[in-house]
């Protein structure tokens, strides 16, 4: 039994006019050893495609059962066995035929395409689908419509986008043009990579025009410097080489070379100058910072700070600063810092001896001394202002402000370009003692009470005047209010 003849080899015809056949028709007369047409009937038939006339290796094979009319068959190979692309990755490819247990027929049947086959050296007329696995395109690629791609090795997808540049590239959107050698536009719309090795990320409107320029994204930037990067925002230009700039409406002119500007609506013309002008800069974090002056100082004076995160210009020379003492509270108020702590200390009210107050800090005596000049604890005594607690020692804190400190009486108000550390009222020695003390700002709002009971002590009384200047009738028997204020 043997196969007489090959009538036809077909490719399948699919849905879509130039879709790649799943199936191979094929048509065939089988005859016996007389070579006449075989009894109308089953026979099992071996199809096998080789890479080779003689020998070589099988790429495919399957058993059908075919029927003959006259000995004449039609099958469609891959019925049982799928056809994959990578059985044609090659070429030649043979068909071999066996029929039952007989040796396959000789020789083989060299496969060749139809004519319209040739259409699928291309894609033309593809709609959708999924491709799996490696691609390589070689020269340009053009993924969408109304594209110009003149430029040798680019790539271009979106809508209406244009990659005239060697090696250039347009990755998506509409309207953007990636003109200079190398050039990058991302995606977005309008977007213009004119420079050399130039990038836009996106956006809108976007330009990069100097050699190497970057415009991450935005609106409406322009990177015309070489080397110039705009990281966002809107309205932007760096036209100075190697400058930085992003924000919104900031302008570095061609002048200022490997210049930083960041501001709003700021323009920066001079050469490799780091610029930063906004209504707050902070150095630090929100919570432990501190926020820069936003204008210039005076003559002489140097940038300090006021401990509570707020930046200023103060008086040069020894830092500018100075030290004061907070009586009736061992803790330095806001807009200070603390130095140490104790508690007031000056003569006994009926004894002479050392009479200005100080505070000592306690946790480290000294030598025992067998001395006569003694010190005795501040002790606040009756008639006080009712937010000065009575028989109460006074505890006392040595604080540094960045500015020049000072206290002030008769009133609890700051004048202008002064702020207010504390306030409170006037205490010292009463009149009629031999060792007067004082007077003391003692802090009126926070006084922290600690009990001083029984004698003995340099005793504080509350400050009146008795006799008043011209004009001053109404401070007569009136407790004197005091207050330590700082420079701003």
């Amino acid at each position: 039994m043997k196969l007489f003849m090959a009538l036809f080899l077909l490719l399948m015809a699919a849905a879509s006019l130039w879709a790649a056949p799943a199936e191979i028709s094929y048509q065939g007369l089988l005859t016996d050893a007389s070579g006449d047409p075989v009894a109308d009937g089953s026979y099992s038939v071996t199809f096998t495609i080789y890479d080779a006339a003689t020998g070589g290796s099988s790429k495919w094979s399957e058993i059908q059962s075919v029927a003959t009319t006259a000995g004449i068959f039609s099958v469609q190979l891959g019925a049982q066995t799928p056809l994959s692309d990578s059985v044609f990755s090659d070429s030649p490819r043979f068909l071999g035929i066996a029929v039952g247990a007989d040796p396959e027929i000789m020789p083989r049947t060299m496969l060749v395409a139809v004519p319209w086959a040739f259409r699928t050296a291309t894609v033309d007329g593809a709609e959708g689908g999924a491709l799996s696995g490696d691609l390589e395109i070689s020269g340009q690629a053009s993924i969408g419509q109304g594209h110009g791609t003149s430029g040798n090795a680019a790539f271009v997808a979106g809508e209406n986008n244009n990659a005239a540049g060697f090696r250039s590239v347009v990755g998506g959107g509409s309207g953007n043009d990636a003109l200079g050698g190398n050039s990058v536009v991302g995606g977005g719309s309008g977007n213009d990579a004119s420079g050399s090795r130039s990038t836009v990320g996106g956006g809108h409107g976007n330009t990069a025009s100097g050699d190497s320029s970057v415009v991450a994204g935005g609106s409406r930037n322009t990177a015309s410097g070489n080397h110039a990067t705009i990281a966002g925002g809107q309205y932007n230009e760096a036209a100075g080489d190697y400058s930085f700039t992003a924000g919104y409406a900031d302008s570095i002119s061609s002048d200022a070379n490997h210049s930083v500007l960041f501001g709003i609506d700021s323009d920066l013309t001079q050469d490799s100058t780091f610029m930063v002008d906004m209504p707050h800069v902070r150095i630090g974090n929100e919570a432990t910072g501190y926020e820069l002056p936003t204008a210039d100082g005076s003559a002489g004076q140097v940038l300090g700070t006021d401990g509570s995160g707020q930046a200023g210009w103060v008086n040069g020379g020894g830092g500018g600063g100075s030290t004061f003492i907070r009586w009736g509270n061992s803790t330095a108020p806001a807009g200070a810092s603390l130095i140490y702590s104790g508690f007031g200390y000056a003569g006994h009210y009926q004894q002479t001896g050392p009479v200005d107050p100080i505070v000592v800090q306690g946790g480290d005596p000294g030598d025992t001394n067998a001395g006569n000049r003694a010190l005795f604890a501040l002790r606040t005594d009756s008639g006080l202002p009712p937010c000065i607690p009575e028989e109460s020692f006074v505890p006392a804190a040595v604080c540094y402000s960045s500015t020049t400190a000072l206290t002030i009486w008769g009133t609890h108000t700051a004048p202008a370009g002064w702020d207010v550390l504390y306030t409170g009222y006037a205490l010292g020695s009463h009149y009629t003692l031999d060792n007067p003390s004082g007077p003391l700002c003692v802090d009126c709002g926070d006084f922290e009470f600690v009990s001083a009971p029984g004698i003995g002590y340099a005793l504080l009384y509350a400050l009146q005047i008795y006799h008043y200047a011209t004009g001053d009738s109404d401070l007569q028997d009136k407790f004197i209010k005091c207050a330590v204020i700082k420079k701003q």
